[in-house]
């Protein structure tokens, strides 16, 4: 090369270096990625992660009816739990792999972070939400702090620079848990629980007795209208669920078992007969629930079990 041309290729070379940079603190200030400040029972790394994917999300929206589709990138994310020596037999750690998606919703609301199982986007940004015997949120790891544009990719090259291990074991679950054992909830993280309203054993899976199976209860359904979600429950197989809030009016014994009138304590005139194994308020059955969720604050504003309203 020319002994001319070499200071002017290396003043190029460092001109683009130089764009790069300030692109990239162009998008540092647009976004910021929230690292936890909760302690975990142990430390947690990351070890790497796969490609970033194509992926298509359906995104619920208060803005409009119906879901719409966006395109999104999605990545398995190596994740390093170590333990004090002595606790464990064998290798001191335990390796689990989160699935990581992100996307920008059609507002302009930016979600990166462990996969849910719905996602709602609102005009104060996006939360991600899944179903674990109640209803937890998530808000989006990576989050506006300027009105400056950005892009996805930007997103997840910041989300890849600095996030940690402890902050990505909290959002995959549903709450954190310190040293002492003592259950706390994570900043931006809510938690809706279902069991003032429905059968929470079943809810949670835990079956009444030896010989009454758990219901395995899994979401089927989630509408949104307006600020309101609805959601549609329903068990895998057969279970022992309560008649939550009813009275008993009448038993009577049959050839197959124990025959009970019951009437509603919030529908009175409503009368239900059904066979069930005692006079406890459990029938066998499958066990089929709605519940409508006001979206702003997270709170239950209906429930029906079993085609009967249960709340309010």
């Amino acid at each position: 090369m020319n002994l001319l041309c070499r200071p002017l290729v290396l003043f190029l070379l460092l001109a683009l270096t130089g764009l790069d940079a300030m692109a990239q603190a162009d998008c540092d200030a647009a976004v910021t990625v929230w690292k936890a400040k909760e302690r975990t029972d142990f430390p947690h790394s990351v070890n790497g992660h796969s490609e970033w994917k194509p992926v298509t999300i359906e995104l619920h929206s208060t803005m409009q009816s119906g879901t719409v589709r966006v395109e999104g990138k999605k990545s398995l994310w190596e994740l390093k739990t170590s333990f004090p020596p002595g606790l464990v037999k064998g290798v001191p750690w335990h390796i689990s792999r989160i699935p990581v998606v992100g996307f920008i919703a059609p507002g302009g609301g930016i979600w990166v972070g462990p996969e849910k199982d719905f996602y709602i986007e609102s005009s104060a940004g996006v939360v991600g939400a899944q179903y674990r015997g109640g209803i937890c949120w998530f808000e989006s790891l990576v989050y506006k702090r300027s009105q400056a544009k950005t892009t996805l990719d930007d997103c997840l090259k910041l989300f890849e620079r600095q996030i940690d291990g402890t902050t990505l074991d909290l959002f995959s679950g549903e709450q954190a848990v310190t040293p002492e054992g003592i259950p706390t909830r994570c900043a931006r993280t809510h938690i809706t629980s279902l069991s003032p309203h429905l059968d929470s054993e079943i809810l949670l899976n835990m079956p009444w007795a030896p010989d009454a199976p758990p219901g395995d209860v899994h979401l089927t359904g989630v509408q949104v209208t307006g600020n309101t979600l609805r959601l549609d429950l329903r068990s895998r197989r057969d279970g022992l669920f309560i008649v939550k809030g009813a009275m008993q009016t009448k038993e009577s014994l049959s050839s197959t078992g124990i025959v009970v009138q019951i009437r509603a304590a919030n529908r009175p005139s409503e009368i239900l007969t059904m066979k069930v194994p005692s006079s406890s308020g459990r029938t066998r059955g499958q066990y089929v629930a709605s519940v409508w969720i006001d979206i702003p604050s997270k709170t239950v504003t209906k429930a029906e079990e079993n085609g009967r309203f249960m709340w309010p």
